[in-house]
């Protein structure tokens, strides 16, 4: 063979190599499962975190999107490839606090931080407005918790003692609302997630209250039902339940009293309000505010009987009540009686927003990092996962709430942003 041969093929080969070395590379820099077919519960995609945060909201996906939070940013990733779209700053501190949940409509993005709320442009990321709600940081209600309520034209966020109607399409608040109803004068109550159903004029408000003038100094909580068109209160409902003065094995004491007590969670179904209220899980008649039916839970995992308790866990649908506790349990209850139906132990204590699509119940359980998939029907588990790397890091783990929908499921975790098959 000639040298001018010899040449060609070393040169030839010297590309060929140069080649695969760079397939492999852009191989081995995507995540993996990025773009391949994976069974559910496998990992599609990540993406890692640059610092170490704590991010509760749940990332949203929509139209072959998913938004969330991460490094400070707000992002948007192609659902499917995990390819990022755009990215905006949203603050420069290491501790993100803002709501457990985005409000969307089908342009803008809304971000509630209980200081302020923006919108940014769901295509371009681009910052729409920024409506100042306060600089007194004692006025905020629930920060890093709140959720706003919306419809049409509208969102309905809250602070401390204050509920607020802001324009969608400018920020401009055109409405303040003072939440005086059913406390004492100078009482101060707030709210962290009012919601007005697509189906109603009603915007259904679920309070909470510290009230210092009567002695002993109480919490409390109510439900107020606004009717949107003209502002007046449709009806107003105290939190108020007979429950046990002492649950404790070693003091059993059966005499129980009337107590009211903070709403941390509603949904709204065709017929009713259910709420989180403690230890509390209850139903009124959402066009009335009549008391349908209450529940205290018995927590079988302690050693002692006691009532199971609440805070932020609650799904409904036409027919089922949802509720993921603090006791680590997550629970169906029939939604016209209250009967417990089954429960599941679940490890820890949950504080996240469950999801419940095409008969199974989704969540993040914050309390111990890992992510759970129930059959609704049965409350047997389908899945229960940490990510891929927490056998070697056990700081890797799932935080944010979990976000569900077009047969996927994404979380914010301690190290990385991760994007599962659904089931």
């Amino acid at each position: 063979m000639g040298i001018f041969n010899l040449l060609t093929l070393k040169i030839m080969s010297t590309k060929l190599f140069l080649f695969v070395q760079i397939i492999f590379l852009m191989l081995s820099s995507c995540e993996k499962g990025a773009g391949e077919s994976v069974n559910s519960g496998e990992v599609v995609w990540s993406v890692k975190n640059v610092n170490v945060l704590t991010v509760s909201t749940q990332p949203l996906i929509d139209q072959g999107r998913v938004f969330f939070e991460q490094d400070g940013y707000l992002k948007a990733y192609r659902l499917k490839e995990g390819t990022r779209l755009w990215q905006q700053q949203i603050t420069t501190r290491k501790q993100l606090s803002y709501s457990r949940q985005f409000s969307h409509s089908k342009e803008a993005i809304y971000i509630y931080s209980g200081f302020e709320i923006r919108s940014y442009a769901k295509d371009s990321g681009s910052l729409l407005w920024t409506t100042f709600v306060t600089d007194d940081g004692s006025e905020v209600s629930g920060i890093g918790a709140p959720i706003m309520a919306q419809d049409e034209l509208y969102l309905y966020a809250s602070k401390r003692g204050e509920l607020l109607q802001v324009q969608k399409s400018t920020g401009s608040i055109v409405q303040r609302i003072t939440l005086d109803t059913l406390v004492n004068p100078g009482v101060v109550q707030g709210s962290t997630n009012p919601i007005a159903p697509a189906n109603s004029t009603y915007l259904y408000v679920p309070t909470g209250y510290y009230d210092e003038q009567v002695n002993p100094p109480k919490l409390g909580g109510n439900v107020i039902a606004y009717d949107r068109t003209n502002w007046e209160i449709a009806w107003a409902k105290e939190a108020r339940f007979t429950i046990p003065l002492d649950e404790s094995q070693n003091n059993p004491d059966p005499d129980s009293a009337s107590a009211v007590i903070p709403v941390q969670d509603i949904s709204i179904t065709s017929k009713y309000v259910i709420g989180l209220a403690g230890k509390v899980v209850f139903a009124y008649d959402r066009d009335t505010g009549e008391q349908i039916w209450y529940k205290q839970i018995r927590d079988e995992g302690w050693n002692f009987e006691r009532f199971d308790g609440f805070d932020v866990g609650l799904a409904t649908t036409e027919d089922a009540v949802y509720a993921v506790s603090l006791g680590g349990f997550a629970y169906r209850l029939d939604i016209e009686s209250g009967e417990v139906l089954w429960s599941t132990p679940i490890g820890s204590s949950h504080t996240s927003i469950p999801t419940v699509e095409n008969g199974m119940l989704y969540f993040s359980n914050f309390g111990n990092g890992d992510l759970w998939v129930l059959d609704t029907d049965t409350g047997n588990v389908i899945f229960n996962a940490y990510p891929p790397g927490y056998q070697a890091d056990d700081f890797d783990v799932y935080i944010s709430s979990l976000g569900v929908g077009e047969g996927y499921m994404v979380n914010v975790g301690a190290r990385a942003v991760y994007c599962l098959k659904a089931f």
